[in-house]
């Protein structure tokens, strides 16, 4: 993917309380620049086509919440201005609360070609309530292993690349199709994520 070449969208798909900014270096090494047309800080964005919604995701008391607690729902979030930087930097800080044994499944931020704009459930077809089967990069925050891999723990914040000859399998966790992997417990708490992506298909955590 090159984004000199494609109007980029990067759709987010995040779970419950979320600020999002996205920044791009400035002329100086140690300047950047916020682009509030692709972020999520208070106040909410007050145009409706920065921002389309869907599922359950709602704009509350300054932050976006994504779902209820309750089992088997989904919101999404995604820009409507396609991102046209070739090289930025997206800082997230997300809480995902929940009292139950198994927590939420998780959240998935994608970096994508094209919108996408359903909501998906199925757990043979879905990727964090998105497509298994998109074209880009998905940033994917895990908090339950459903393969029951002997790994080192979950939650685990990990990343999966496609190029439409694959797709991501959820009750493997994409354990094979990880090219990075960490352990992140991040259950009732907040916590902060930076992902840096640049041109030459360099990302950074």
């Amino acid at each position: 993917m090159y984004c000199t070449e494609h109007k980029i969208r990067s759709r987010l798909f995040l779970t419950l309380l979320v600020w999002i900014s996205v920044q791009t270096p400035g002329a100086h090494a140690y300047e950047k620049r916020l682009h509030p047309e692709h972020s999520l800080l208070h106040p909410m964005p007050s145009d409706p086509n920065l921002w389309n919604l869907g599922g359950t995701a709602r704009f509350h008391d300054g932050v976006l919440n994504l779902v209820p607690s309750r089992s088997y729902v989904a919101g999404v979030a995604w820009n409507g201005i396609p991102v046209d930087y070739c090289n930025w930097e997206l800082n997230i800080a997300f809480s995902i609360q929940s009292n139950s044994w198994y927590p939420a499944e998780g959240w998935a931020l994608f970096y994508t070609i094209e919108p996408i704009t359903e909501v998906r459930l199925d757990p043979y077809t879905n990727t964090m309530g998105g497509p298994n089967d998109y074209v880009g990069i998905a940033l994917i925050y895990d908090s339950h292993d459903n393969f029951f891999i002997l790994e080192s723990g979950f939650p685990r914040l990990y990343t999966i690349l496609l190029d439409g000859s694959d797709k991501y399998y959820h009750y493997h966790n994409g354990w094979y199709q990880r090219p990075y992997s960490c352990h992140y417990p991040c259950v009732n708490d907040q916590c902060k994520i930076r992902f840096e992506y640049w041109n030459r298909g360099i990302w950074r955590l």
